[in-house]
């Protein structure tokens, strides 16, 4: 119809793999295919407009935004990056720190490599994180770790003056609720995307998240120098801006998701 209303345009031909919806659309005065080269071949055409549903629109984001049970998700994987690149980009500064206050001499286990094995745990409490995600809830099991993982990133920066070996424990145990939320995240992103629109949520669930991931990154380098620098103090505010990515997720979960139905939990 607007190509009709176009003084100097004139529809010659409607093309659907539908022929019957194709010959419906013509009306009068166009012809109908249900072939593209069979409509290139027969008919007089110099433009041809490809019409696609909104849902195959690859730049509308507008469906993913509204939609309240992805968005849940996509956000809270946003605060899951902030606390994670956060953490990872800081963490051999501050064990190496830790182990500088503690004696001049190397420690036995060294700042990379400890943090090498606090990355590695990690990588199963995200396996582990999503199987129980699936037997008690998405959605609860969520709020739960990352609220634990606010809580726990705290008290390992209020640890800064414990022995280097205790911290390195510590923060062996801290990064399970850290990496335990994440494929939770993306698989609940994935199946609360609205019909048609599974692409473009993934595209906004890693923009955002990954753009919180170099926010969170520089916040605790703002937030180490305001305080001083590297000491107590300092390591104890820059932990919490790292734990306040944790809550800001646990927050969003909680709230946005209120009225998303979850699957019954296995074994109900």
């Amino acid at each position: 119809d607007a190509w009709r209303r176009l003084p100097a345009a004139r529809l010659v031909a409607i093309c659907d793999r539908d022929h019957d919806r194709a010959r419906a659309a013509a009306g009068h005065g166009a012809s109908a295919f249900a072939d593209v080269a069979d409509m290139l071949a027969a008919a007089d055409v110099d433009l041809v407009d490809i019409a696609t549903p909104p849902d195959t629109h690859l730049v509308d984001l507008r469906p993913v935004l509204r939609c309240r049970p992805a968005m849940a998700y996509i956000l809270g994987y946003a605060g899951h990056v902030w606390e994670l690149f956060a953490l990872r980009g800081w963490i051999v500064a501050f064990l190496a720190w830790v182990a500088a206050q503690e004696s001049a001499d190397r420690p036995w286990l060294s700042a990379t490599a400890a943090a090498a094995l606090i990355n590695l745990i990690g990588l199963f409490a995200s396996i582990g994180g999503n199987e129980m995600a699936m037997r008690f809830g998405r959605r609860r099991v969520l709020v739960a770790v990352m609220a634990v993982s606010a809580l726990a990133a705290v008290g390992i920066g209020a640890a800064a003056g414990l022995s280097y070996g205790m911290v390195v424990a510590l923060c062996m145990l801290y990064s399970v609720p850290v990496m335990a939320d994440s494929a939770a995240l993306t698989a609940g992103a994935v199946e609360a995307a609205p019909a048609g629109y599974r692409g473009a949520t993934l595209a906004v669930h890693s923009t955002l998240g990954f753009g919180c991931g170099f926010l969170g990154s520089l916040a605790v380098g703002i937030v180490l120098d305001a305080a001083g620098g590297a000491s107590a103090g300092g390591w104890l505010a820059a932990f919490a801006v790292i734990g306040a990515g944790a809550a800001a997720g646990a927050a969003a979960v909680a709230i946005m998701g209120r009225k998303q139905a979850e699957p019954e939990p296995e074994g109900a």
